[in-house]
């Protein structure tokens, strides 16, 4: 989606009413315009949430750039708790970029950790429990 189009929708939004947005599909702080995003919502405000796994958190460039313009919430979406299941549920092999994230949203924004219960985590529930609590 292009920055023009979600401020337009987000000041549609607000002509009736609404005053949360939440970003979220895919993995949304892969979106570009994010943090442009961000600083429009707090001019016209909106409170902002966003839902990510947290692996662009763990990108120093991109971490220094969205700390100025952070949203107001970060609702962090667990994938796994391992290198291995990282690479299984997500096709993903950046562990230590996604644990790095993981760790930075908790601690310095206080973000919310979740996941979404499916056949994967009936085995590894416990381990990515651990994980977050671990982080």
């Amino acid at each position: 989606m292009s920055l023009e189009l979600a401020k337009s929708l987000a000041v549609m939004l607000k002509q009736i009413g609404i005053r949360e947005l939440i970003v979220i599909g895919g993995e949304p702080a892969m979106w570009r315009p994010l943090i442009e995003f961000n600083e429009f919502c707090a001019n016209e405000g909106f409170r902002s949430v966003l839902v990510t796994n947290g692996s662009r958190f763990g990108v120093d460039s991109f971490w220094r750039k969205y700390k100025q313009h952070p949203n107001d919430e970060i609702g962090l979406s667990l994938k796994a708790a391992t290198r291995q299941q990282l690479q299984e549920v997500a096709g993903f092999s950046k562990y230590d970029v996604v644990r790095n994230g993981i760790s930075r949203a908790l601690s310095e924004l206080g973000a919310n950790a979740s996941l979404t219960y499916n056949a994967f985590y009936v085995g590894n529930l416990v381990d990515i429990v651990r994980f977050a609590v671990d982080n």
